[in-house]
């Protein structure tokens, strides 16, 4: 009898010792997660500026197609200055997709600190690419407008 109390006892002693040391999955201590959710909410910051600058592609390519109209021999210097701006903010965009790191993959290899730093300047580039676009965007509309050229759909300031 006193094997089975011993045993007993040693059972519920490692059985509390387990579950206050947060035991099985989710073991994660709560400034684990505090980190995770930092990261969780920066990652959202630059993804929430992707979100709002890619659906402005498409009318990137439309101004795009319209000026490459207007000037299909590539004499107007104007036009191709313009055509430039816009090339260059959606091959950004693009290469940027191709090269942004997913926050697992980062976990995996970079410290929260690494991680923090890398969102960070992501972020940047984002806010750097919304602005270009903006830019780009708001030129080659002045241009056709100033030309008389109907303005594509979707081209309102924005």
């Amino acid at each position: 009898m006193k094997n089975l109390s011993f045993f007993v006892l040693a059972f519920f002693l490692l059985a509390f010792a387990w579950a206050c040391s947060g035991g099985g999955e989710g073991s994660g201590s709560s400034e684990d997660r505090r980190v995770e959710v930092r990261q969780e909410q920066m990652w959202d910051s630059v993804m929430a500026i992707h979100d709002e600058v890619m659906p402005q592609m498409a009318e990137v390519n439309r101004l795009s197609r319209q000026l490459k109209a207007l000037d299909p021999e590539s004499q107007d210097p104007e036009v191709q200055e313009l055509l430039q701006h816009l090339s260059a903010v959606d091959e950004f965009m693009m290469q940027w997709m191709s090269e942004f790191k997913q926050l697992e993959a980062l976990r995996e290899s970079k410290t929260h600190q690494e991680i923090m730093q890398y969102l960070a300047e992501e972020y940047r580039k984002m806010g750097q690419l919304k602005q270009e676009t903006q830019r780009a965007l708001e030129a080659a509309r002045e241009f056709l407008k100033l030309r008389g050229e109907a303005a594509p759909e979707g081209s309102s300031g924005g």
